[in-house]
């Protein structure tokens, strides 16, 4: 067999060039056209980084409710002399009540805008946490803290969401981790504000404390009505297409194409109400009706879950008593808490630096392995008795958090569910994410003082191992696609003849030769090469083009640096094309 490819570059028009390719196999010939768009690492507009770093900010409550409480938990279980059974219930309080504010903001996500849910999380928020340091006694404080615990799991819904519709499918990844960094700030932030006053009376300090957590959601409730604008997402889904093109105008770049930016849009809407998935109910979207649609909820949700059953926000609630258990002095923690947090945030930036060139899924499991160690090595220190043992490995367990699960889990849910149940869905893996934080938080102690500490942190290393296993066979690699493709390719990879290879590569062999024989243009085959290395030339679209699939393999394999076979447009674009 003789294969001899001639390529000859020409230039066709201001945004692209072609790429003509002679293909000589056993004396045939055969001509591709491989549309590519120029300047594929181009950055987006500085609007975007803006507008995401003003709904990371939401972010940065939570994280600072962390931190803050893992030190003045202690102060008012000491002002108030109450029992751990209260303490665990103060603290696990928050995580029940976010199950019912994430199970409830897909009303407000989707019917008064990702805009004005940003407005309401803050604002909840700061009654709150107002309310929190203003208390009187332990009902008081219960109460004010089971409302915060409502923004909170309100402004986990939305922050992904919005991020992941403002950001282009390139750097989607960098962006939607700034949530987490955002969470590790905060925690800083409270450690820091724990420190801080840890020398004031008793009564004062963890109201002090406490009363620090209302500046992030002020800035943010203040920003919310001067900067930031509406996703074009839900403007176009619910028919404001002017409003969408003024939006559109501030997050792309004076030469990009709007018109095919609204237009791809606006296919993948109108694709998803003929689905009628817009019409689901609540049992069929925790029970889809449809393969593909239940592998998407199945990763979603099953990587929102796995964030939280693996102990992170115990570790960071009950650092202080785990330390003080093994005698370490009280300096001495506060100390090891302002270090961890500090680490925590460097490892998060480096995630956000590697998530979308080395991918979503390589980073899940390495990240998985590193904590299931991490979580061994603490139970062998308790088991020796080495405290600063201990402190080590809960910060390596924290770094490894950091560099995949914490950010990945979001990101992920984000990608993954179609637009018309994209509210409704984060809604569950939140809902999901919480009751599991909830559950692990509140039992924390009781549990891991009645089996000891070193039996406890060996059974989630081991727990840790199946999730391990489960990410590696069941989560996909969804680095550098578009939203609006998503869909498409967890129906693909839904059919018998679509191959889930261990790599998280997609095996599409079957199917070449069917989609050449629909070619109907003289064996002329075009595709997108830029499905290997998405444009971001494009806010909101990998791509403008669309085409079919070559019938000969080799320059898809030349390419085949992404795990997805190459994004087919809705049948309108491609009839354009």
């Amino acid at each position: 067999m003789e294969r001899k490819f001639e390529m000859i570059a020409t230039d066709e028009g201001e945004n692209r060039s072609v790429v003509e390719m002679k293909d000589v196999e056993l004396g045939a010939h055969k001509t591709h056209v491989f549309e590519i768009e120029k300047d594929t690492k181009r950055r987006p507009v500085k609007y975007v980084y803006l507008i995401a770093g003003m709904a990371a900010l939401n972010s940065a409550n939570l994280g600072f409710d962390i931190g803050v409480m893992s030190g003045a938990a202690e102060f008012i279980q000491d002002d108030w002399n109450l029992s751990d059974a209260q303490l665990s219930i103060l603290i696990g309080i928050l995580n029940a009540s976010a199950i019912f504010g994430a199970a409830l903001a897909h009303y407000s996500i989707d019917r008064l805008g990702r805009r004005a849910t940003f407005g309401i999380s803050c604002f909840i928020f700061i009654t709150g946490v107002s309310g929190m340091a203003l208390s009187l006694n332990f009902a008081m404080i219960l109460c004010f803290r089971t409302i915060t615990g409502f923004g909170v799991g309100i402004g986990l819904s939305i922050d992904p969401v919005f991020i992941s519709e403002v950001s282009p499918a390139g750097v989607r990844g960098e962006l939607v981790t700034w949530s987490e960094i955002s969470i590790n700030i905060g925690i800083l932030i409270g450690f820091i504000a724990s420190y801080g006053f840890k020398d004031m009376s008793t009564g004062i300090a963890w109201r002090l404390m406490l009363g620090c957590g209302i500046i992030a959601p002020f800035i943010l409730l203040i920003c919310v009505f001067t900067i930031m604008p509406e996703s074009p997402r839900w403007l176009i889904a619910r028919g404001y297409e002017t409003e969408a093109r003024k939006v559109l105008s501030k997050l792309t770049w004076p030469d990009e194409d709007r018109s095919a930016i609204l237009k791809e849009i606006q296919n993948a809407v109108r694709e998803e109400k003929k689905s009628h998935l817009s019409e689901l109910s609540w049992r069929q979207i925790l029970f889809p009706p449809t393969p593909g649609l239940r592998r998407a909820i199945m990763v979603g949700v099953g990587v929102a879950t796995a964030q939280q059953i693996l102990v992170e926000e115990s570790l960071l609630f009950y650092f202080p008593e785990i330390l003080e258990s093994m005698n370490v002095a009280r300096v001495h923690v506060f100390m090891a808490l302002i270090a961890m947090g500090i680490l925590k945030t460097v490892c998060i930036i480096i995630s956000a630096c590697f998530l979308d060139s080395a991918g979503r899924r390589p980073m899940l499991l390495i990240s998985i392995g590193g904590m299931g160690i991490a979580l061994a090595g603490v139970a062998l220190s308790f088991l020796a008795h080495l405290p600063w043992g201990a402190v080590v490995c809960i910060w390596g367990y924290m770094s490894f958090f950091s560099l995949g699960i914490g950010p990945g889990c979001w990101l992920l849910a984000a990608e993954v569910f179609p637009l018309a149940i994209r509210a409704r869905a984060m809604a569950i893996a939140t809902t999901s994410n919480r009751i599991v934080s909830a559950v692990v938080a509140s039992s924390f102690l009781p549990w891991a003082k009645a089996v000891g500490f070193a039996t406890y942190f060996f059974c989630f290393a081991i727990l840790a191992f199946f999730v391990w296993i489960l990410i590696f066979f069941y989560v996909p690699e969804t680095k550098g696609k578009t939203l609006e493709a998503m869909a498409d390719y967890f129906e693909k990879r839904a059919t018998p003849s679509t191959r889930f290879s261990d790599t998280g590569r997609i095996d599409t062999s079957q199917h070449i030769e069917d989609d050449d024989q629909e070619d109907g243009r003289e064996g002329r085959t075009t595709i997108n090469l830029a499905s290997t290395e998405p444009s971001t030339m494009n806010p909101l679209s990998a791509s403008q083009t669309s085409a079919k699939k070559p019938k000969h393999r080799s320059m898809l394999e030349m390419n085949d640096d992404a795990n997805f076979p190459p994004t087919q447009s809705p049948p309108e674009t491609m009839a354009a094309s």
